[in-house]
């Protein structure tokens, strides 16, 4: 048994230097058990804090690093790669909120991965910088599917919102909101269809009775940031995305 500046250590050692399997606790109660080298944590070894933290796994010059799962006295837990004691590689982690499944970049999701909301909501595509960028699929509790670009966790770009009643809109996208040109398709019945189009800032409105089998009517539409005036009918867009 040593003592020293940091804690009681019980293990092997080399030269008067922890070098082996051994185990170290410090003076604030905090533990570990697991392997040493050159007097650092080096290899596999769990770490328990006073605190109720635990992390289990690979430890390179006393840092998380490689694999290893971490364990919070709230409930949240991580799994996967570790850099430099940062969440880094592919990883799950499940927070309050939700769980996460994918690529993480200093501890936020960045690369490619699915976020499951507690409220039902799911994305999965692409992230940059901790929210969502590229190109990806999120879907709301209750049933609305946007598939397309977005940017700094809006859409944004091209995409396509699908509703659970079957309209469904295909455009452009600025900012979250509906915004150049696009195409909407929705019914009033199983036989009408209504089409408002904005084209070179002027409002064009018709509405098409469609008998017998008739199916859809398509009509390409300008949005500016999703406002049409006068369009009373059209469907509500989704609210903000959570992440």
């Amino acid at each position: 048994m040593r003592e020293g500046r940091e804690g009681t250590y019980v293990g092997e050692t080399k030269g008067g230097v922890r070098e082996g399997r051994g185990r170290l606790v410090w003076s604030n109660g905090d533990t570990y058990l697991g392997n040493f080298h050159n007097g650092l944590r080096h290899g596999q070894g769990v770490f328990e804090s006073k605190r109720g933290i635990r992390y289990e796994g690979e430890w390179r010059v006393s840092r998380r690093h490689g694999e290893g799962s971490q364990e919070w006295p709230s409930g949240e837990r991580y799994n996967g790669g570790w850099r430099n004691d940062t969440p880094d590689g592919r990883g799950t982690w499940l927070k309050r909120g939700g769980r996460y499944a994918g690529d993480l970049r200093e501890g936020v999701k960045h690369g490619k991965g699915v976020l499951k909301l507690r409220n039902g909501g799911e994305y999965d595509g692409q992230w940059a910088r901790g929210r969502m960028e590229g190109f990806g699929v999120y879907i709301w509790p209750d049933a609305r599917i946007y598939k397309g670009e977005w940017e700094a966790g809006l859409r944004h770009g091209e995409g396509t919102l699908s509703l659970p009643s079957g309209e469904r809109y295909s455009g452009q996208w600025k900012a979250g909101k509906k915004h150049g040109e696009g195409v909407w398709r929705w019914s009033n019945g199983r036989t009408r269809w209504r089409v408002v189009c904005w084209r070179a800032r002027v409002l064009r409105k018709a509405d098409t009775l469609l008998v017998g089998k008739a199916s859809q009517c398509l009509r390409r539409c300008r949005y500016m940031l999703g406002s049409l005036p006068c369009l009373a009918a059209e469907p509500p867009s989704p609210a903000p995305v959570s992440q």
